[in-house]
């Protein structure tokens, strides 16, 4: 159980203080192959069951949660910094574009592909039934915000 506490808490917690802002893309493209690593060398783990289920995916539901979602950083932003909403493509263009571009490979794609079904398939097993896993998962990566 050592395990998730170094690889979900300890390493991002120690990353986002001890590394410069400009680093953390370079640390996530670096920590991957250890995730890659630790998820083919799971007992039982198969990399074809990643695309599983990926044609019964809600679209609709998906849609209403990303426009509560926008809603809610809407009315945050309103709410912390009025004005701001929408300065990042007045002021630094090229940060939007790099976000937009370099965020879903670098930084989404590992999250959902790697680190869910590692966390999953080593440690859900050790919690007492699925909705407790799923609680857990969520509440370690609400921490790597």
């Amino acid at each position: 159980m050592g395990g998730i506490f170094a690889l979900y808490i300890i390493s991002p917690v120690a990353a986002a203080v001890l590394l410069p802002p400009e680093t953390l893309f370079a640390a996530l493209f670096l920590a991957a192959p250890v995730g890659i690593g630790l998820l083919h060398l799971t007992p039982g783990f198969r990399w074809g069951r990643l695309a599983r289920g990926a044609g019964r995916i809600g679209w609709r539901a998906v849609a209403i949660f990303a426009a509560l979602t926008l809603a809610v950083a809407m009315t945050v932003m309103a709410l912390t910094a009025p004005g701001k909403a929408f300065a990042l493509p007045w002021t630094n263009p090229g940060l939007l574009a790099a976000v937009l571009v370099l965020s879903p490979p670098l930084s989404a794609l590992p999250q959902k592909v790697l680190y869910r079904p590692l966390f999953f398939r080593r440690y859900g097993v050790l919690l007492p039934g699925l909705w407790s896993a799923i609680v857990l998962n969520a509440g370690l990566f609400l921490l790597r915000i």
